[in-house]
């Protein structure tokens, strides 16, 4: 190839004179070798190795594209290389997000120099914590993978690994919030947290406490630690969009009226959505009885509101001094607590198809040992550890199983798959799956692991199987009951 005749040539060039202009053209080549290193034969590329040799050590471990270039004919030689090393070139070079991009190359530059020059003192790159080999592998490939199940599949793999790998938790977190599972979600963004030196550096942390925030406040009903979660992102990020907002509503629910306004005045004025938070200054003025206030708020509104008759209903029950029922249970936001930030730094997935029949009926158990009422004729709680909460919980290559609960009384864990009917053949080949990754991987010693399949009717063929491998079976119905 020219190309090749024409680097070697560079790199002579530089060599005799090392000038800007030289090194520029090296690189310039180098870019478009990376890209059609297939097309080179082995001599050149041995040849351009031998010469790479010859420039100063320095240059190539500060340039990035002459670093991936000499791992990657490296590698394409077969030669000994650093494959955790090469993994992270990879991966950068398939990452568009400029602060991932900025994490992963410090990360490779710090394992660069810890493993080729272990006795220098390490330049003042940031230093990452460190995670095992195999979680960086695993967290790797989950970055570069275009497919969402599989890139979390991997991220799940890196979790078990090493459990302190925060970059797949920080995926896993943003994934689960996508989909829904806020109790997994909240999980991983603690787990984060731990971590802040490495957030802080890439300003993931006034988003992490505002998801919290609101997922404590509004998802999960556990206003106390929404409120805890608002206050440290005040601190990091006072003006990030729908935060006082949402921290002005969730004192709201919380009976603090005067912090309340402070906070809900102050998004009226700096936040893209200025109505939402006057229609918020507008409860807690009305729950207050301050109809002089509650008159002003109502006519800021009309002049922005296109909600024409809802603002005239208002205006007319306080200007009769009429206060409406006004239900705490309904939420009024701003768009950021229903949408993603499209600034947002991680890039986030679509989200999943309809909601299933499997997926109510699992909202219904869920709920109801939530609730702390029988189900299943024991008293369950939701398995929740350090691993996570035990609803659609991914286990690496196996699947996502839909509820892992506890039985109160015997302490056996019990694995639990949903079904609409007995079509599906594989029931019991899947949930003898689960029970053994369970069992090898959360339960522990002598902690006995039960399998059990629910679903609307069970054909002879499901029962006879289940009874061989002992596999408990439930069937649910729903009743109506004529009672005039």
């Amino acid at each position: 190839m020219k190309e090749v005749v024409d680097l070697i040539n560079s790199i002579k060039n530089y060599n005799k004179s090392k000038t800007d202009n030289n090194l520029n053209r090296i690189i310039e080549l180098v870019q478009f070798l990376s890209e059609n290193i297939s097309l080179c034969k082995e001599k050149d590329l041995k040849d351009i190795l031998n010469d790479f040799k010859k420039i100063d050590d320095e240059i190539i471990q500060f340039n990035n594209p002459l670093n991936f270039f000499y791992f990657l004919v490296n590698n394409k030689l077969g030669s000994e290389t650093d494959d955790k090393y090469l993994i992270f070139w990879m991966m950068i070079l398939e990452q568009d997000d400029p602060f991932l991009k900025q994490l992963l190359i410090f990360q490779a530059l710090n394992h660069y120099f810890d493993e080729k020059f272990p006795k220098k003192k390490l330049p003042k790159f940031y230093k990452i914590d460190e995670f095992s080999s195999e979680s960086l592998k695993f967290s790797s490939l989950g970055l570069i993978e275009d497919n969402t199940e599989k890139s979390m599949n991997y991220f799940s793999k890196a979790l078990l690994d090493d459990k302190n790998n925060w970059v797949a938790s920080l995926h896993l977190a943003y994934y689960y919030l996508d989909t829904d599972n806020f109790e997994n979600s909240v999980r991983q963004f603690n787990k984060v947290l731990k971590h802040r030196k490495s957030i802080d550096f890439l300003e993931y942390t006034a988003d992490i406490l505002f998801e919290l925030g609101n997922m404590y406040s509004f998802k999960l009903n556990q206003l106390k630690e929404g409120e805890k979660f608002y206050k440290e992102c005040i601190k990091v990020n006072q003006d990030l969009q729908g935060l006082n907002n949402n921290y002005g509503y969730c004192l709201f629910r919380l009976r603090k009226y005067k912090s309340a306004l402070t906070y809900l005045r102050k998004a009226s004025k700096i936040e893209e959505d200025k109505e939402t938070p006057l229609w918020n200054i507008l409860r807690v003025y009305k729950r207050i009885k301050d109809y002089d206030n509650a008159l002003k708020t109502i006519k800021k509104i009309k002049k922005i509101s296109k909600r024409k008759k809802a603002v005239e209903k208002e205006l007319n029950a306080i200007l009769n001094k009429l206060q409406l029922e006004d239900s705490s249970d309904e939420i009024v936001l701003s768009d950021n607590i229903i949408l993603e930030k499209e600034n947002s730094h991680v890039r986030i997935f679509k989200k999943l198809k309809a909601i299933s029949q499997e997926n109510i009926l699992e909202e219904l158990i869920h709920n109801r040992i939530k609730r702390n009422e029988d189900v299943f004729q024991r008293k369950l709680k939701i398995y929740d550890d350090e691993w996570g909460y035990g609803k659609q919980l991914i286990m690496p290559d196996v699947g996502r199983l839909d509820l892992l609960v506890v039985d109160i009384k015997t302490h056996e864990l019990i694995v639990i798959e949903l079904k609409k009917d007995s079509s599906y053949n594989d029931v019991i080949t899947q949930i003898k799956k689960y029970m053994k990754w369970v069992k090898d991987n959360i339960a522990k010693d002598n902690y006995k692991v039960k399998g059990l399949i629910c679903l609307h009717s069970a054909n002879t063929d499901l029962i006879k199987r289940a009874k061989k491998e002992r596999i408990e079976i439930q069937e649910y119905s729903f009743n109506f009951n004529r009672i005039v």
